[in-house]
């Protein structure tokens, strides 16, 4: 790669850092919708690794955010760092299918 390249493919890997998607996709998208409120309610489904739920629930904990899981292994151990945490807000359910919903026209 040219050092130009190499400063580019350096730059679009840094975007796709967990902190940098949280800071400026996930936290944007959770201050719009609450709207200043205090608390509010978020539903997450198939956290993958839950490092942007538990921090939600760390940051808001008058919120309360329920994350479904159809992975059992990544459940696991999101719940065991959930209740590492402590983080009563946060709840990681485990779930063995979703069923899809007709859809009528």
């Amino acid at each position: 790669l040219a050092p130009s390249e190499g400063l580019a493919v350096g730059c679009a890997m840094e975007q796709l850092f967990p902190q940098h998607v949280f800071d400026t996709v996930v936290l944007p998208f959770v201050e719009r919708s609450r709207d200043q409120r205090q608390n509010f309610s978020l539903f997450e489904f198939g956290s993958w690794n839950g490092l942007y739920s538990l921090e939600l629930a760390a940051r808001f904990p008058e919120s309360s955010i329920l994350v479904l899981e159809p992975n059992r292994s990544i459940w696991q151990e999101n719940s065991l760092l959930a209740l590492e945490a402590k983080l009563p807000n946060l709840l990681c359910v485990h779930c063995l299918r979703v069923p899809l919903l007709p859809v009528f026209g």
